[in-house]
């Protein structure tokens, strides 16, 4: 529910909003890959590169202990293996920039 809720906010650029839904999401569930990468989208979207590094590699930690098949909660069949492979990436554009 906080998750949706993030989404919902930052759709409707209640930026803040959607990251006090993410940290309740993420609190309850500290396992949540794919809210850690909402997170660092927004904050680097947000201009917060450490942050955004940081919640790319919860993510990239996060999915690098499960099966590369294995569909993430929330996550709209995106796999882990896929979405480690994307924080991946992201972490070295943010090391490039």
């Amino acid at each position: 529910m906080h998750f949706l809720r993030a989404l919902v906010s930052d759709q409707h650029d209640r930026t803040q909003e959607a990251i006090a839904s993410l940290k309740q999401a993420i609190f309850i569930r500290k396992e949540f890959a794919v809210g850690h990468y909402y997170m660092g989208v927004i904050c680097e979207r947000e201009g917060d590169r450490r942050a955004a590094k940081r919640s790319f590699r919860n993510a990239l930690e996060i999915t690098a202990r499960l099966p590369g098949e294995w569909a993430l909660e929330e996550g709209g069949g995106i796999t882990a293996g896929l979405l480690g492979e994307i924080a991946t990436e992201r972490i070295r554009e943010l090391e490039l920039g």
